[in-house]
């Protein structure tokens, strides 16, 4: 016989761990639409349910023990899949929300422009878009999937690759045609160059890569995302480091070219994520979904070249050369 814990005062534990940080019932009490000594009796109910003490009590104050934040770190995703299951029933089969958290970049560049695609693909899905830098906690948060940027070392989640990043120097069309008699090592050390607030080393680790120096400092202008450094490559302002595969729209058209041939580099990537416990149906059509586009995307790019960077695209170092061999 399985022997499961009252869910009445199980819900208002959960509601109070959860509101725990200010210490006061008055949230979860709020949350759930009982009085703060409704909730208090539910609690202990619980813990005589347990036989052990759960919250350590200051008048109205509730903070949770040892034993307390274990069983709540404990109950978490199975709580979150019952709310997710919930959902799943009351929406019924014409609306189901999926929300998604992504990095700014990739939400701007890659995901918003394929959202059509989604509607067109599940039209009964409503993506929720958290367009964001920060590491979210999917469980506490109740967020259904994520892209994350890094090594995919994230053991409370479940992660599939879907795109390497590469990266290199950049510049607009027009810089190309103004400039595409220089050396494009020379570019470096006479042009603005663009850095991002949140790869701050790019410039210097993709220099070491190929043994230049990196450029001045007094030079350079930083920006505090890839939003800001691609409009302002593409508007003249200077040379930026272009990472794929959110340019790869740019370089395609020719908007944007490499500053310099086969000269990629890259150590980590874009992964799908979600919590282990999430099952719901509309997520994982999202997931199969993303995992499909970014194969397509993978697919579709131009040759590469043996650094990585477009084989078909004339950089500044190759006009340079053609015109030496003229």
């Amino acid at each position: 016989m399985v022997n499961y814990p009252p869910f009445a005062p199980l819900k208002s534990f959960f509601a109070a761990a959860e509101a725990s940080e200010s210490g006061r019932l008055r949230a979860a009490a709020k949350q759930l639409g009982l009085t703060e000594s409704a909730v208090s009796h539910q609690i202990k109910r619980l813990e005589e349910f347990f036989g052990i003490a759960l919250f350590e009590r200051h008048g109205r104050e509730l903070r949770l023990t040892a034993a307390g934040a274990r069983f709540h770190r404990a109950i978490q995703p199975a709580l979150a899949t019952i709310e997710t299951a919930t959902a799943d029933m009351m929406t019924g089969p014409q609306r189901q929300r999926v929300t998604i958290t992504v990095p700014t970049s990739i939400a701007a560049f890659w995901l918003i422009p394929r959202m059509a695609k989604l509607q067109q693909r599940h039209p009964s899905v409503d993506l929720q878009l958290v367009a964001t830098n920060r590491l979210c906690d999917l469980a506490r948060e109740h967020i259904d999937l994520a892209i994350r940027y890094g090594a995919g070392q994230w053991r409370e989640l479940e992660v599939r690759p879907l795109m390497p990043e590469l990266y290199f120097p950049v510049a607009s069309a027009a810089f190309v045609r103004k400039h595409g008699a220089c050396d494009p090592a020379e570019l470096l050390k006479s042009s603005r160059i663009i850095t991002n607030a949140l790869h701050p080393d790019e410039w210097s680790e993709w220099c070491s890569a190929h043994g230049l120096q990196p450029p001045r400092t007094s030079n350079m202008i930083t920006l505090t995302s890839a939003e800001l450094v691609v409009p302002a490559v593409l508007d003249g302002v200077g040379i930026g480091m272009g990472r794929r595969p959110i340019i790869d729209p740019l370089l395609n058209d020719g908007r944007l070219v490499p500053l310099f041939r086969d000269r990629a580099i890259g150590k980590t990537a874009y992964y799908l994520a979600q919590p282990r416990a999430s099952r719901s149906t509309a997520a994982r059509k999202v997931a199969e979904w993303l995992v499909e586009e970014a194969r397509q995307a993978n697919e579709g790019k131009l040759t590469t070249g043996a650094g990585g960077t477009v084989s078909g695209e004339r950089s500044v170092g190759a006009r340079r050369n053609k015109k030496a061999r003229g």
